[in-house]
């Protein structure tokens, strides 16, 4: 948690109260995950009369998950692991990155939330081997879904990596 005191011309002060759960898992078949849980709380006191009220920033909980996983493409791998195929479709990984959160105070004489956001957000990568240097293809979208979220719509990037 936190807590701010005088933070307006010496008036206001705010308070963030949070339960934070964490699992992370990584497995011998190329598949790493992990998982994060809050539950939070965020007031703040405008004036000096004390009286605490739920920030416009306090989303109660959030809910997100993350994860790698080796497609099993390529050499020495399930399918496609001699020729062509495999020098294509061998050392690439997916990824991604869901989210699901509540939906925050709307300010109003009355109790109403914005809608709640889920996004998921995806990646494919491929690994292309250049005697000792690297470089990553990487094909991402975000919000796949096209789920509305007032941050943004469907993105598509298409971009590279090299490593040396």
């Amino acid at each position: 948690g936190s807590r701010g005191d005088d933070l307006v011309g010496g008036l206001g002060s705010s308070r963030y109260d949070a339960l934070q759960l964490q699992l992370e898992q990584r497995s011998e078949l190329g598949i790493s995950a992990l998982v994060g849980y809050t539950y939070g709380e965020w007031t703040e006191a405008p004036d000096e009369s004390g009286e605490s009220v739920r920030s416009p920033f306090d989303s109660r909980h959030r809910l997100s998950a993350a994860f790698v996983a080796a497609l099993p493409l390529g050499d020495e791998q399930r399918w496609f692991s001699s020729g062509l195929a495999a020098t294509i479709l061998g050392n690439m990984e997916l990824s991604g990155i869901l989210t699901f959160q509540s939906g925050r105070p709307v300010p109003s004489p009355f109790d109403r939330e914005r809608p709640a956001h889920r996004n998921a957000d995806l990646a494919l990568l491929k690994y292309i081997s250049l005697g000792d240097q690297m470089l990553q293809l990487r094909l991402e979208a975000f919000n796949v879904t096209d789920r509305e979220n007032l941050e943004r719509g469907r993105r598509y990037q298409l971009g590279g990596r090299f490593g040396f």
